[in-house]
């Protein structure tokens, strides 16, 4: 059952996930695709305040590939000359990779609240 739970997360972690939400945004002109954005960066700081950061380093490693997809993803699916008036003053891919540096402040965050509530429990 762990091996399962690593391997989902490492899945998660793959996942092109700033091509999710941009796409959400340009195409559905919703927020709600940088749900997934968050859910996945809370859950991965859950498995990493568990066993710890020197356990789960392939799934920073595998993030930064996802990061890596998400770019090649809009570089094929997203009309970058169009979509540049909807996401002003950044282009996409710049945004992309901003949303890659937010995401790992996402997870310091919910590493760092949920680290500080599991020790006041102890």
């Amino acid at each position: 059952m762990k091996k399962l739970f690593k391997s989902l997360l490492w899945l998660l972690a793959l996942l092109p996930l700033e091509f999710i939400a941009l796409a959400a945004d340009y195409y559905m002109h919703t927020m709600l695709g940088y749900v997934p954005f968050v859910i996945v960066a809370i859950i991965i700081g859950f498995s990493i305040d568990k066993s710890g950061l020197a356990n789960n380093w392939y799934l920073l490693l595998s993030r930064l590939i996802g990061m890596g997809l998400s770019w090649l993803c809009i570089q094929c699916f997203i009309n970058i000359d169009a979509s540049d008036a909807y996401f002003k003053p950044l282009s996409v891919e710049s945004l992309s990779l901003l949303l890659g540096g937010i995401w790992f402040i996402t997870l310091a965050i919910s590493y760092w609240f949920i680290h500080e509530l599991n020790s006041r429990h102890q």
